[in-house]
């Protein structure tokens, strides 16, 4: 979802105020880092590009305002570590806490050059194969930090049990949390018929906007959702997000030689994940717990347009 307008404070901050205080507390650099601009991708997290020493970064940072988890960042960190160390993501340059009031946690990232796609259509046939042998390289990954979905049901529960209260005026919104809630006995129904879980690394939140093409091979992008499950579900994601542009031959020929009737099992998973991600976002938004010139900046009816959309793809499969 692209963003709008510039912003102004993140975290009650400039970019320039931010970056002193990054400076004192990544003692591994010798400059001042310097922020140059807040990256349209993210809702997560404020994705902010920077470079010092010759080193072009990502600095990411909370959402939302206000407390936050005070090693919100230890296990992404852990986790790109070893990604990394194969070569299929970023490295964790820096991580911990800011020395502000909030001690506002933050991670720093390599950023990875490279070419980022829209749609698999844009996909060359040798993009397709570095594809196919990153995501099967990825998903035989073991980093030791990752958190573990033991079945589909703890998959789906965990998702249900993240879904936030509602501000009491939203009545729209309400209505949309309370539709997804209504389908939890559905949605295990449908779990207990899934026969494959093999406990493999899943990447989580598997979309275009997380592949990067570079001429080394291709890397992946955000992973706080990585987690062991079934990465079966990284697939069915990356079709329910845009499923009119990634038909099942287009993701066959794309992602290797998967049986997509076998992936539509998946589908009610991916799509709990992105209602689960997405209404988590607009009750933040709601809340009033996003600065208002981060929050002005994404399109609040597309999300409403697009928890909607997802909610009845959702029900053809209850």
């Amino acid at each position: 979802m692209a963003m709008n307008g510039a912003v102004g404070y993140v975290h009650g901050h400039t970019l320039e105020e931010l970056a002193l205080l990054l400076s004192d507390v990544w003692p591994e650099v010798r400059g001042t880092p310097r922020l140059i601009q807040v990256r349209d991708q993210g809702l997560s997290n404020v994705n902010i590009m920077g470079e010092v020493d010759s080193i072009r970064f990502v600095l990411k940072l909370p959402w939302v305002t206000g407390p936050s988890d005070m090693d919100r960042y230890l296990l992404l960190s852990e986790v790109s570590t070893h990604v990394s160390e194969h070569n299929l993501g970023p490295r964790a340059l820096a991580q911990g806490n800011l020395r502000d009031a909030a001690h506002t946690p933050f991670i720093v990232l390599e950023h990875i050059d490279g070419m980022m796609i829209r749609s698999l259509g844009e996909v060359t046939a040798e993009q397709a194969l570095a594809l196919r042998s990153a995501l099967d390289e990825f998903w035989t990954l073991t980093p030791s930090s990752a958190r573990t979905h033991d079945s589909p049901h703890a998959y789906v529960e965990r998702l249900l049990r993240a879904l936030p209260s509602c501000p009491a005026e939203s009545g729209e919104l309400s209505g949309l949390v309370d539709g997804f809630a209504d389908m939890r006995n559905d949605l295990f129904r449908l779990c207990s018929d899934i026969e494959q879980w093999s406990g493999r690394l899943m990447h989580g939140d598997l979309h275009e906007g997380n592949i990067v093409f570079t001429r080394n091979g291709v890397r992946f992008l955000d992973l706080e959702e990585c987690a062991y499950g079934e990465p079966m579900v990284d697939i069915a994601y990356l079709r329910v997000q845009n499923p009119s542009s990634h038909p099942a031959e287009l993701m066959q020929e794309t992602v290797g030689l998967v049986d997509m009737g076998a992936v539509h099992q998946y589908e009610p998973l991916a799509l709990a994940f992105a209602l689960s991600w997405t209404i988590e976002k607009l009750v933040a938004l709601d809340s009033g717990l996003v600065e208002a010139s981060l929050a002005e900046r994404y399109p609040r009816k597309d999300m409403f347009d697009y928890t909607r959309v997802k909610l009845e793809e959702l029900r053809t499969h209850l």
